[in-house]
């Protein structure tokens, strides 16, 4: 209930920025999908801010130190790139 909430304060608010809920219909679709896009990513982030202020402190201290390597694929394939490269040479 909380985030549907959040989700129509929020709505307004877009709705608000665009000048009125006509100004909204008169935007280009594409306009109006860039801004909802918007609007989803800023709602996510505030939702994992809202889940992640009721963790516990413990919790807290693991998430904080969570690194994010990506998939580390280009990286594994610069490994070959490079020892394959390294052999040609040498042969």
């Amino acid at each position: 209930l909380e985030k549907l909430s959040l989700l129509a304060t929020e709505s307004v608010k877009l709705m608000d920025e665009a000048g009125s809920p006509a100004a909204w219909q008169m935007l280009a679709q594409a306009e109006q999908i860039a801004l909802q896009e918007a609007l989803r990513k800023q709602l996510a982030i505030k939702c994992g801010e809202m889940a992640f202020q009721q963790l516990m402190p413990k919790e807290h201290h693991m998430i904080d130190f969570f690194v994010w390597g990506g998939c580390c694929m280009h990286k594994d394939l610069n490994t070959v790139k490079g020892s394959n490269t390294g052999l040609q040479q040498y042969w």
